[in-house]
């Protein structure tokens, strides 16, 4: 800054010769984080695509108008009365991420809560040992430090130190259990997953066990998994081949054939369908439609069956007992079992049409 005027209108500064430069930076620097959390918002998936969803519009609304009010008002008119109006737009940041977290539970508060109360719990447990000790030896230690008490001191701590990752463990397994309602060793699922999916070539076995594993995974309100035209089994359209439905009184509906609506877009994206992500979507008319079928027969999430760059099926969830949403780990799991099963699905109905040409050849052979 060159130099500074009162004026009535309240201090009017004059800018150096470089501060074009530094707001050109500024501008820059900005548009380069804008470009890097549209980027990852185009990326994600679920829970994670909202919550990018309004952080960028926070960031965009805050810092737009701090840009305004402290670099760009300044530069066009010299007037720097108004600087204090800039701080306050990141109000307005915390306004929308307050909004999300509660209207439309942006945030996964409870992960906060769950990794709170398993810290505090351990430390509690942890620190018995040590509280039992100086409250033993406290009417001592108020006087002098002996050598027998400072040993028994340093072994409390000793034993802390050995306890606070054990409780911490246990009491994490614990609340997991409160939290999440479900615990799914999500590893260990898709190892035994893939071991089956590339071993088991009887197609109503694979259906079976596909149905079932998402199913349990996910611990929802049923699954299923549709076929696509072209297969012996099940015609034209997008045939229901199994249905696994945890309680009879389930919503979980799953007709004969699966919309148009439905599959018509995951033919064409080749990618998950999920019904709370198209709910915070700026509605077009096909989205809408879609939208209404989804929620129509209780489908969560569509699942594409994929292979060779073909949607050959598909998987339908319905909603998680729990009422959860289906968070990020959820939806990596459920796309590498699906992109998985599609691979194991073809090979299936490979096999059988083998088997098919092989009984007819024999029938042959032996008239």
């Amino acid at each position: 800054m060159r130099d500074a005027l009162i004026t009535a209108a309240g201090p009017i500064r004059r800018t150096g010769y470089f501060y074009p430069l530094f707001a050109v930076y500024f501008l820059l620097a900005w548009f380069a984080a804008l470009v890097v959390l549209l980027s990852k918002w185009s990326r994600a998936r679920g829970l994670a695509r909202v919550q990018l969803l309004y952080l960028s519009l926070g960031f965009v609304v805050s810092t737009s108008g701090g840009i305004a009010a402290n670099l760009v008002l300044p530069i066009i008119s010299g007037i720097t009365a108004y600087n204090w109006v800039g701080p306050l737009f990141s109000l307005v940041l915390v306004a929308i991420i307050a909004h999300g977290i509660i209207r439309h539970r942006v945030m996964d508060v409870r992960l906060v809560i769950h990794r709170g109360l398993t810290f505090a719990l351990a430390l509690a447990v942890s620190l018995l040992p040590v509280g039992g000790l100086l409250a033993l030896a406290w009417p001592r230690l108020s006087e002098q430090l002996a050598a027998d008490e400072l040993g028994a001191l340093i072994a409390a701590v000793v034993v802390v130190g050995l306890l606070i990752p054990l409780t911490r463990d246990a009491a994490g397994r614990l609340l997991d259990r409160y939290v999440y309602r479900t615990r799914v060793n999500y590893q260990r699922t898709l190892r035994e997953a893939s071991e089956a999916l590339t071993r088991v070539l009887d197609l109503k076995v694979l259906l079976q066990f596909v149905s079932h594993t998402v199913a349990g995974a996910t611990n929802s309100d049923g699954a299923a998994v549709y076929l696509k035209a072209g297969t012996p089994e099940f015609g034209s359209r997008f045939g229901r081949a199994i249905v696994e439905k945890r309680h009879a009184q389930s919503h979980f509906d799953t007709p004969e054939a699966a919309p148009e609506a439905i599959t018509a877009v995951l033919t064409q994206t080749k990618d998950l369908l999920l019904t709370d992500e198209i709910a915070h979507e700026r509605l077009t008319a096909d989205r809408e439609c879609l939208h209404n079928e989804l929620t129509r027969l209780n489908w969560a999430l569509v699942l594409p069956l994929v292979s060779e760059s073909t949607v050959i099926g598909a998987i339908v969830v319905g909603p998680k007992l729990s009422g959860d949403p289906f968070y990020p780990q959820d939806l990596d799991l459920l796309m590498t079992l699906a992109n998985q099963a599609g691979v194991a699905v073809k090979n299936a109905q490979l096999y059988a049409q083998v088997l098919l040409a092989h009984e007819h050849l024999n029938n042959i052979v032996s008239t």
